[in-house]
């Protein structure tokens, strides 16, 4: 028997993470937004941008100082579609980035000027151009075609 991991146990059981709710960008945004002040962020952005786009932006990196001891070595891409502890959360929470990541088409991060796509297709110039004085940002495209 194969367990599912990361994106694949997500979307194989969907509502044990999101309940009934369509995850739109609102919803997944709105989770990650959380996500982030739970991990040290202190200025949280949620825009939804042109073409289904959506972008949760922050003055700082809120990811790579909050993971846990064993998933420090990790690369951005790889903590956004893996089932990592949310440190600071809740008992059993785990970190947003990979729900929203189970749910989208594409997904990048920005820090600082470096653009990371971590799933599917980068972010198009328009979007990039929205994101230009962030300092850190998760930019997706939800699989639901509302936000």
């Amino acid at each position: 028997m194969k367990l599912a991991v990361g994106i694949d146990a997500i979307r194989n059981n969907p509502k044990l993470y999101i309940g009934d709710c369509e995850p739109s960008g609102q919803i997944l945004g709105t989770g990650l937004a959380g996500c982030a002040l739970t991990s040290g962020a202190r200025r949280v952005k949620i825009e939804l941008l042109a073409d289904g786009w959506v972008s949760v932006s922050a003055e700082r990196d809120w990811i790579t100082p909050s993971r846990p001891e064993k998933f420090k070595d990790w690369p951005l891409p790889r903590v956004v579609v893996s089932l990592i502890p949310q440190v600071g959360g809740r008992q059993n929470e785990i970190r947003y980035e990979v729900i929203v990541s189970a749910f989208s088409r594409s997904l990048a991060l920005k820090s600082g000027d470096t653009w990371i796509t971590a799933l599917g297709d980068d972010p198009p110039e328009l979007v990039r151009k929205c994101l230009v004085d962030a300092e850190f940002a998760v930019v997706f495209k939800p699989q639901s075609v509302r936000h």
